[in-house]
This record gives C-alpha cells, structure tokens and sequence, in this order.
C-alpha cells in the first residue's frame, strides 16, 4: 500500500513538474485568497502547526505513516516505516517566494488536504497529507524528502 501512496504522489510530482505547476490553488482552482471557508481554517491550524512546537505534536497522528528523507527501496516496499515522537524532525514553514521550494496544496475531498512540497531546480519532493478529524486538523502521513525521478 505504501509503495502504491509514493507511486502515485511520484507520478502526481511528475505531472506537475512537467505541466509547469506551482501555484499554490484552492481546489476549484482558484488563485489562493478565493478559498473555502475549510481551507480558511486549514490555513490558521497551517500557520499555528509551523509556529508552536507543541501545538505540533498535538497535532500528528503517532505513529505516523510515512517515509524518511532519502528512502530506499526496501524501506518504500516494506510500508512498515512510522514516525514515533521519539523520531519526529519538528517540521518548519518554507519561504515559497522567495527560496527554493515550491508547492501544490490540494483538497483531496471533504477533511482532507495533500501538500506536495518541491525542489524548484532538482528532483526532490516532501509529501504531507492533514485531515479535519472531530474538531481540528491533525497531520496524518509524511514522507520526507525524497529524490524522484522526472521523464
């Protein structure tokens, strides 16, 4: 199932890498700004999530489906890698405008949004997924940053 998720995120990367993406789109796509009313909270949990350290780990789903930085290839066909507390790399914003990452950020259905961040020169994408469960946002997978191939 892992090796299926990184598949897919892979293959979703590649498209946007080669259709040129990376303007940050509510999911009608619509410039940011125009969002839901979902997105608007997504967007204060997103600023508090990289601002408070504790509000963080509050705010992940332990253990944490993912992949580390840098994978290798029994470890994505395992699908047994978990983020614990214990391994858990406190996660800081990036600077879209003006640094080397870019990003798409989707809602893939009600509750749910996909961030797909990229390097904006080299092959590398970190991929995050947050879900509105009861009554907030948690983070529920991260794959770190890893090398994909682009074709």
């Amino acid at each position: 199932m892992r090796l299926i998720t990184l598949v897919f995120s892979l293959s979703f990367f590649a498209l946007l890498w080669s259709c040129g993406g990376g303007d940050t789109q509510s999911a009608e796509g619509q410039p940011e700004g125009a969002l839901s009313s979902e997105m608007e909270s997504f967007a204060k949990f997103y600023q508090r999530f990289h601002a408070d350290s504790l509000y963080q780990i509050r705010h992940i789903i332990f253990p944490l489906e993912g992949l580390p930085d840098d994978a290798d290839s029994a470890t994505i066909a395992s699908g047994r890698f978990r983020w614990t507390k214990q391994s858990w790399k406190m996660q800081r914003p990036f600077d879209f405008e003006m640094g080397e990452f870019g990003r798409e950020l989707k809602e893939l259905g009600p509750g749910l949004v996909e961030e797909i961040i990229y390097h904006k020169k080299l092959p590398y994408v970190l991929v995050r997924r947050f879900s509105y469960l009861g009554d907030d946002w948690y983070l529920i997978y991260y794959a770190g940053m890893n090398k994909v191939r682009v074709e």
